[in-house]
């Protein structure tokens, strides 16, 4: 079941469909297994631990440190909404791994596991090639579309929700079909298509580190199958009817100049991009080396050390995990953490040699083993694995050693009440974790409807505030079902300052003081990440506007300025603090946040257009159309047409002189004018 869900689990409905999901089964069923195992254990039922179960624990030990260390220990115990990848998933994934390596007592019970591995790739494939067609049943995020050459690339995602993701998958999976097609007893009017699929979904994702990956670990399955016995004929024609079709889809991408395009730039891990985080997480890790900056903290900590070029050729989102798993180790546990992965890596490996040269007799099955671990390892070394990755991993590496079978042990005289005990203990706390997730997935559920109001221009005024009310209360209940997930609550507070804009002078007051109560709990939670101090920001700025108060002004910026230096390369955020001040009438402060912007990125229109508004509210109007007019001949934010069409319109009302008699009744500061 872990394995399964960790591949094909996912929430069309949620606001983040797939790893919340993911790991509520993962952490549900290894929290369990880890006490049945301990139970286990002391009662004498468990051999003694080896050189593996020592480096998992090890493992978990590191994880528990770097946790206690970390820059947000809540956010590393638990993880990031889209992630999970904190301290709960270290402890399930050791249960999984222990588990797997005690229930498994001989090599048919690891044969069913690797069919099941297979039939759950297969499934992810099927998933994928619907999806291509637009027969996808179960929609979520669905197929990523790419611009490319004035068309769109269709590029699926699976259930894992990422195009990197499923390649992992499908390149981990391919090894075990193609070695199981290798075996004379494997029934190949099945295999044959299956495997046939896996390669060409495989091609589809364009997830070049998984082609590469899969086409190592496909070369070691098929090499261990012939030494251990495969005819040679029946490797030959069973591998080029498999990945015959993926060759010819393969070729046939490989002419297309949009595709191979497409290939080099997937997602926002472009060369260029893909250096820049690099050198940001070995930054991190120099700042904190033995520990890191804690489990699933790297989006956390990535603002303070961003550079102003990853910004520069366009306004990205912020990574939120290293390119590949050796750098998202290096930079969240440190060089601790390198060990022990390593160690347990080591170790893995040597659990597959030692019964290779142990079971010749069972080396069939360890040749899919053997395949799916190496593209596993080149997966993890060259790009991300995701929660199925981590699964497959646990699993798989617990494999080798259970396939001779076990010598029986000498069984402690346990009072009989007390095994039931331990089960119950067990059936109680995976039931405790998935009860937590009966209640997660249902508020990512609401949280999902309410974050999107839609195109404002599409609706009447009133409307748009009955709107802009249900999506606020929505937001709000989802944040309540589930108080401790700073996502819900920075949604919860986008929320209400939408809805305090559309309200009338009347409910405004309370809308906007709800949303600097969502700000505040952001800042408890997460005290130390730029985006909630820029809602705090906000939701201040929005009620000085409305009620005049300077202190509230004064407090506002402070937020800003706090934030500014969690993120000193943040764009956005100060082209918020500079609309907040043109808001407060405070136009001399507008126009300096306005100038800081335009020295970090002088080739955007962001910084010329809050510079030349600024400049209009300083009375200053032939320096504003010279903002306004670098500002229009600048680069724009894909999507930003409507605010430079603004910009031209008013660079028209600014050629013509005044009407006869008109006189500009700008003032400046803070208080000194009406809301605009």
């Amino acid at each position: 079941m872990a394995l399964v869900v960790a591949i094909l689990g996912f929430w069309p409905a949620a606001l983040e469909p797939f790893a919340p999901l993911k790991a509520v089964f993962l952490r549900g069923i290894g929290l369990g297994l880890l006490v049945w195992v301990g139970a286990e254990a002391w009662a004498g039922r468990v051999r003694r631990p080896g050189a593996l179960t020592l480096a998992v624990a090890g493992w978990v030990v590191v994880s528990a440190l770097a946790t206690a260390l970390s820059w947000s220990p809540r956010l590393s115990f638990v993880g990031e909404l889209g992630q999970r990848e904190g301290m709960l998933l270290a402890l399930a994934l050791a249960g999984l791994h222990v588990a797997a390596a005690h229930a498994h007592r001989d090599e048919r019970q690891v044969r069913t596991t690797l069919l099941t591995l297979l039939l759950a790739g297969v499934g992810a494939a099927l998933h994928a090639q619907l999806q291509l067609a637009g027969l996808d049943p179960l929609s979520a995020d669905g197929v990523r579309t790419h611009a490319v050459h004035g068309g769109l690339a269709l590029l699926p995602t699976g259930p894992l929700g990422d195009p990197r993701l499923l390649g992992v998958v499908l390149a981990v999976v391919l090894p075990v079909a193609l070695a199981r097609l290798a075996e004379t007893r494997s029934d190949a009017t099945w295999l044959v298509p299956a495997t046939a699929l896996l390669a060409a979904s495989l091609v589809t994702t364009l997830a070049r580190e998984a082609w590469f990956a899969a086409a190592i670990g496909s070369a070691v399955a098929l090499a261990a199958a012939l030494v251990a016995g495969a005819p040679v004929g029946r490797v030959a024609w069973t591998t080029a009817v498999s990945l015959l079709p993926a060759l010819v889809l393969a070729t046939v991408a490989a002419s297309d100049p949009s595709v191979s395009q497409l290939a080099g730039s997937l997602d926002a891990h472009a060369p260029a991009t893909r250096e820049i985080i690099v050198r940001g997480a070995f930054q991190l890790w120099s700042e904190r080396p033995w520990s890191g900056v804690g489990p699933d903290a790297f989006g956390f900590a990535y603002p303070r050390v961003q550079e102003l070029a990853l910004w520069r050729d366009g306004w990205v989102a912020l990574p939120v995990q290293a390119p590949t798993v050796a750098l998202q180790l290096l930079a969240t546990l440190g060089v601790l953490g390198v060990l022990a992965g390593l160690a347990w890596v080591v170790a893995a490996g040597r659990g597959i040699v030692v019964a290779w040269l142990g079971l010749p007799a069972a080396r069939a099955t360890l040749a899919g083993l053997a395949g799916a671990f190496a593209a596993l390892l080149l997966c993890g070394l060259f790009g991300i694995v995701g929660l199925a990755g981590a699964a497959m991993f646990a699993l798989c590496s617990a494999l080798p050693a259970a396939i001779g079978g076990r010598p029986a042990l000498a069984v402690k005289p346990v009072r009989p009440v007390l095994p039931g005990v331990f089960a119950a203990a067990a059936v109680l706390l995976c039931v405790l974790e998935l009860a937590s997730g009966v209640r997660e997935i249902p508020a990512l559920t609401l949280a999902r409807s309410s974050r999107d109001a839609g195109d404002r221009a599409r609706f009447t005024p009133s409307e748009w505030r009955a709107l802009t009310r249900a999506r606020e209360l929505t937001a709000w209940n989802a944040a309540a079902r589930l108080p401790h997930e700073a996502a819900l609550w920075r949604l919860a507070c986008d929320a209400s300052l939408a809805a305090g804009e559309a309200a009338g002078p009347a409910a405004a007051d309370t809308v906007f003081l709800a949303a600097e109560r969502a700000a505040r709990r952001l800042v408890t939670l997460e005290p130390n990440r730029a985006a909630n101090l820029e809602r705090l920001g906000k939701a201040r700025a929005a009620r000085a506007a409305r009620e005049g108060n300077a202190v509230l002004a004064d407090s506002m910026d402070v937020a800003f300025e706090r934030a500014s230096r969690l993120a000193p390369a943040d764009g956005r955020l100060l082209g918020a603090q500079g609309r907040a001040h043109l808001a407060l009438r405070n136009g001399a402060r507008a126009f300096e946040v306005a100038q800081k912007l335009i020295g970090l990125y002088p080739e955007a229109a962001a910084g010329y257009t809050l510079s030349g508004a600024a400049l209009l509210l300083l009375g200053r109007d032939d320096d504003a159309r010279a903002s306004l007019l670098r500002a229009h001949a600048a680069r724009w934010e894909a999507g930003a047409d409507e605010q430079r069409a603004a910009v031209a319109r008013l660079l028209e009302r600014l050629e013509k002189p005044p009407a006869a008699g008109q006189k500009s009744e700008r003032r400046q500061g803070p208080m000194a004018a009406p809301r605009p």
